[in-house]
């Protein structure tokens, strides 16, 4: 109990000295309205509460290590749940990154036959960051409010590409940049950039399932070998006792985990097919 307690004030401590550190930064910051003030600001937070999250989690895990008496456990768990918060911000960025690409066809869509009714591009984009939803219309706002602000529409449109990290969305850019350079019917183009983004979806979805099979066969096989040490440790625990109280099979436990993990990799590599 003893060690659970100072575990618990010590993960207690970090925390508040990480939220101190983000009240510091936005002390420093306030007084000064700009844009680039506030952009700073807002990425200061963000780091801010990206070291609050890492450290909560990595303390819920040492915590669920000490309260089974392992502090093998609870340095593995710790350290897990401090580098899992990496891996969901990723989860999260790509889902998100998932769903603007599936809007981006209708969006441009929207585009051409504002275009096509009289609007400028500017105003096009306005309209689709009030019709489409989250988050390419929360994204398209903040692209309009850099133009609204001075920034040329192309110029705005490559840092929102830069910022989405997606290849659809820089072919819209290229496209655009292309038709104020040389000229020509901008909606049609916008249709055909449309048009080939959702082949492209299309022939991601169908790879997607051709290489689905794979991916649960390497699921099924990493699983394996958990459920088993959790049937023997029911049913015959003394042959599983020495891995969890001998330094050996310790190490032969953390080696399997590793191992699980590569292979875990390996297998979504493979799956990942360029198209």
């Amino acid at each position: 109990m003893m060690r659970l307690l100072l575990c618990s004030l010590g993960g207690l401590a970090l925390w508040s000295l990480l939220l101190m550190e983000a009240r510091t930064r936005k002390g420093h910051r306030q007084g000064s309205g700009t844009r680039h003030d506030r952009r700073g600001l807002s990425l200061a937070a963000k780091l801010s509460r990206d070291r609050v999250l890492a450290v909560t989690l990595g303390l819920v895990g040492a915590v669920m290590g000490m309260v089974m008496a392992s502090p093998f456990l609870s340095l593995l768990l710790g350290a897990g749940g401090f580098v899992g918060q990496r891996f969901l911000k990723a989860w999260m960025a790509a889902r998100r990154k998932k769903r603007m690409e599936q809007q981006l066809p209708d969006a441009l869509g929207l585009v051409g036959n504002a275009m096509t009714a009289g609007f400028s591009l500017v105003q096009a984009l306005a309209m689709v960051a009030r019709e489409v939803p989250q988050p390419l219309g929360t994204a398209f706002e903040t692209m309009v409010s850099r133009v609204n602000l001075g920034v040329d529409v192309t110029e705005a449109m490559e840092q929102l590409a830069v910022e989405m990290e997606s290849e659809d969305f820089e072919t819209v850019v290229m496209a655009v940049a292309i038709q104020r350079r040389t000229g020509g019917n901008l909606p049609a183009i916008l249709e055909t950039v449309a048009a080939t983004i959702r082949e492209r979806h299309r022939l991601a979805d169908k790879l997607h399932s051709l290489t689905a099979q794979g991916r649960l066969t390497a699921v099924v096989v990493a699983l394996l070998p958990v459920i088993l040490l959790m049937v023997m440790s029911k049913m015959m625990p003394e042959y599983v006792a020495p891995l969890f109280h001998r330094p050996l099979g310790r190490v032969l436990l953390g080696l399997a985990a590793v191992l699980e993990v590569v292979g875990l990799v390996m297998v979504h590599r493979i799956s990942q097919l360029s198209y």
